[in-house]
């Protein structure tokens, strides 16, 4: 989720790449499409609470890889 919203320099950074490597517990992973989307698109992947904190705080955008 974007919770500073699309001007943060690392999300201009990896829009400009249009891909990105991750790195996570130890396992690579490599996505070649990045897109910033409504926070609706990738509620299924977020627990209850996750979703009432975005709402409480107005979080409307989220980063998705593929």
């Amino acid at each position: 989720v974007l919770p500073y919203g699309t001007e943060a320099d690392w999300l201009k950074n990896l829009l400009a790449a249009g891909s990105a490597t991750v790195d996570h517990e130890g396992e690579v992973h490599h996505f070649e499409e990045v897109a910033v989307v409504s926070i609706e698109e990738v509620d299924e992947y977020l627990s209850e609470q996750e979703r009432r904190t975005h709402r409480w705080f107005g979080i409307d955008q989220a980063v998705r890889l593929r």
